[in-house]
């Protein structure tokens, strides 16, 4: 049995966005929730791959289940998901 954070995880690491957005829907509070090495967000991992469409997606999906998502969230190292997309070039 995978809890929902693992499956969030799976879900960004594949690139499953209709899965992800499925999940999302049912509880919108995982968009919010943090890797806990690297303090990552799912906005975080879906800037870092560069994935444009998971991005939007996450947010949309977070946004209609009744969860912000805080863009300027900062990673452990200090990091939002723009400062994560500029590095990685994505």
């Amino acid at each position: 049995f995978k809890s929902g954070f693992h499956r969030l995880m799976a879900c960004l690491l594949g690139g499953e966005i209709p899965r992800l957005h499925g999940l999302l829907l049912g509880d919108a509070s995982l968009a919010a929730r943090r890797d806990f090495i690297s303090g990552f967000t799912a906005l975080h991992w879906a800037a870092k791959s560069g994935n444009c469409d998971m991005v939007t997606n996450i947010i949309r999906a977070a946004e209609k289940g009744g969860a912000r998502v805080n863009v300027d969230a900062r990673s452990h190292g200090g990091y939002t998901a723009l400062h994560l997309a500029a590095i990685h070039d994505a």
